[in-house]
């Protein structure tokens, strides 16, 4: 139901290092602590023992010992997306450039024939004359990133000084 494993039983150790509660009589041993993980998890720990000497100093004899577990976790690397680059809009605002690029896709959908074909079969070409026109003429710009701490947030900063002093 749950598909838990008591990690503790998996590794083989000397009895020293797996009997954590001793009874009063000097005789009677038991496993009274457990880790339980989960199925999937078991090949991932490493090791689970309890830790001597971890209640020494308190003043009485605890019944419970602590427990370490080493899980090493092997996780996937995490795939970044690629991005496509960014068309420079800026270049949009100068109107040859506009004219330009209005006379060019004009052209280019006037020399497809595609009278013939249903909407979604349109569809492919449009985007692919679209796509490499525009391209061509914007051309691709870089995304500006900001590094650090922002100029407004320098100022605050130094307003902040200002009001406090020196």
């Amino acid at each position: 139901m749950n598909q838990l494993t008591v990690s503790n039983t998996l590794f083989q150790y000397k009895p020293s290092h797996l009997l954590i509660w001793h009874s009063n009589d000097g005789v009677t041993n038991a496993y009274i602590d457990y880790v339980l993980i989960q199925q999937r998890w078991r090949s991932s720990v490493q090791d689970s023992r309890y830790c001597k000497g971890a209640d020494k100093g308190l003043k009485s004899r605890l019944d419970h010992k602590l427990i370490i577990t080493i899980i090493l976790l092997r996780l996937a690397a995490r795939r970044k997306n690629k991005t496509k680059p960014r068309i420079d809009n800026n270049k949009f605002k100068d109107e040859t450039v506009k004219h330009a690029l209005g006379l060019e896709l004009t052209n280019r959908f006037d020399a497809l024939d595609c009278d013939s074909l249903s909407l979604e079969d349109k569809r492919g070409p449009f985007k692919t004359i679209m796509s490499v026109t525009v391209r061509k003429f914007l051309g691709n710009t870089k995304a500006k990133r900001q590094h650090g701490i922002s100029a407004k947030t320098l100022s605050l900063v130094e307003q902040m000084r200002n009001l406090i002093g020196p």
